[in-house]
């Protein structure tokens, strides 16, 4: 295992994967980083301790939580309000949604997500309007469950400009990442580069 200072936990591996240990409330955690890039690694490692400082770390829960039940949340809170658009609502994520993000985990989703469903749904003629709205839609989605408790914290991502070519969708490590955790359907659409997709990383 990686030495470091007592506390700050450390890597070790498992086969050919390198595992976490670190610790809550002064008990061990024991969590495999999924990866067998040490440098990777270490970068999930350092996300967990600050997620230990800010009492945010995600329970076993939130972790297997998949997009596709926060859609199915957003839609029940739709319903128990009587909002005029959910049927509006239900066709976006069973079209749209569902089917490009549902499987991805809550706690992985991210703005290399925002970023390949914004191409592959302008591939599919949708207006940057029409795109605003079912992320919108999605940041909401994230809020309740947050709101219900289901997860320490929701992601950054949503309306303010920023084109995907400024964002090096080009670099290896970013194109990793989202094929391992990207329906393996719509991985494909991450190759072409550079587009003016609407996307944030801030909002």
């Amino acid at each position: 295992m990686s030495k470091r200072r007592y506390g700050q936990g450390g890597l070790y591996k498992r086969g050919r994967t390198w595992w976490l240990k670190y610790y809550v409330n002064r008990y061990p955690v024991y969590e495999s980083a999924r990866t067998q890039d040490k440098k990777e690694a270490e970068n999930v490692l350092k996300k967990r301790l600050a997620e230990v400082e800010l009492n945010q770390v995600p329970t076993g829960q939130s972790r297997a939580l998949k997009v596709e039940e926060l859609l199915r949340l957003l839609i029940s809170d739709y319903s128990v309000h009587k909002r005029a658009s959910v049927r509006q609502l239900v066709s976006r994520v069973d079209l749209h949604l569902s089917p490009l993000l549902g499987p991805v985990r809550a706690q992985e989703f991210g703005l290399r997500h925002v970023s390949a469903y914004v191409e592959q749904r302008r591939k599919q003629d949708a207006s940057d309007a029409t795109i605003n709205r079912e992320l919108e839609h999605l940041r909401t989605a994230f809020r309740l469950g947050v709101d219900s408790e289901l997860l320490p914290k929701a992601p950054k991502f949503g309306c303010s400009r920023k084109t995907m070519s400024e964002m090096d969708l080009s670099s290896k490590a970013t194109t990793r990442g989202f094929a391992r955790s990207c329906p393996s359907t719509w991985c494909r659409c991450w190759s072409s580069g550079t587009t003016s997709a609407v996307v944030s990383e801030n909002c």
